[in-house]
């Protein structure tokens, strides 16, 4: 498709799945402060280079940032409480994530194979980390892990071939 970039209002709450998935062209989004969930799929292969999620979203979908290969950066908002399944997967430009104090799971695959991740802060809240959340990172170097976590999956971090300190504080 076309379309560059496209403005969420913010008398907007709930956006359909899949909305944007596959728009190619896509390489800026502004999304609403009353949005409460982005979905599954909603952007899927698009040409975003850097993601503003509002304090309103509750939920990041399955596969909703996933194969958006020009994402550099991503703010997310301090109400979210899950990253969905395979949602940043191959995001391969995406080079830090600070998950949230709000978040209480990373989900599959979350960002599997977000080869130029160096950086990854992870809330205090976190209680789970899902299967193969970080597989094929293999630039993350380091990372802590919040006592809060009560459960992880696994191949976790397999294939991350540069990390060196993994702790549990």
């Amino acid at each position: 498709t076309s379309l560059t970039s496209f403005v969420i209002p913010d008398s907007v709450t709930t956006i359909s799945n899949s909305m944007f998935q596959n728009c190619t062209s896509l390489s800026s989004i502004q999304i609403g402060e009353n949005v409460e969930n982005i979905g599954l799929y909603m952007f899927q292969s698009c040409s975003l280079t850097s993601v503003n999620i509002p304090n309103s979203v509750k939920r990041i979908g399955n596969f909703a940032f996933s194969q958006c290969k020009s994402l550099q950066s991503i703010t997310m908002g301090n109400s979210i409480e899950s990253i969905g399944e395979n949602s940043f997967e191959n995001c391969d430009s995406l080079a830090s994530v600070l998950i949230p104090d709000s978040v209480e799971s990373i989900e599959y695959q979350a960002f599997r194979k977000c080869t130029s991740l160096t950086s990854v802060v992870l809330g205090i809240n976190l209680k789970s980390i899902g299967d193969a959340a970080f597989l094929g990172c293999t630039e993350i170097t380091s990372i802590v892990i919040p006592d809060s976590v009560t459960s992880m999956g696994i191949h976790v971090f397999f294939n991350c071939i540069n990390l060196t300190s993994a702790v549990i504080s």
